[in-house]
């Protein structure tokens, strides 16, 4: 009976050891890219001007520049999602109307 109990400490102090060791792969890190179902916006270029609104069109892809930060979605009503950093522009610049013209003369 001693000898079935010290193997029966011995197997199930082996075994939680070992399910430790067990790891997920991690997607991130895939050889062949993203996981299938990922779609990934194409960085924008190097300079976005935009007029007036922070939204902007490109590639099939609508942006939108808020707080500092850029999201992309294929379809304006769907979730935005954060672009990457990596596709960031290096400059975002504004088209302000010239001197005198008022916002209500502004087509959206």
């Amino acid at each position: 009976m001693r000898k079935n109990l010290l193997a029966f400490l011995l197997l199930v102090s082996s075994t939680f050891p070992l399910a430790g060791c067990v790891v997920a792969p991690d997607p991130y890190y895939a050889p062949y890219g993203p996981p299938s179902g990922v779609v990934m916006a194409p960085a924008l270029p190097e300079v976005v001007v935009l007029s007036g609104r922070p939204y902007y069109y490109y590639r099939g892809y609508h942006y939108l520049y808020d707080d500092n930060r850029w999201y992309y979605t294929r379809n304006q009503r769907d979730r935005w999602r954060v672009l990457p950093h990596s596709h960031w522009p290096r400059d975002t610049r504004y088209n302000r109307p010239p001197h005198g013209h008022h916002d209500r003369y502004r087509r959206y």
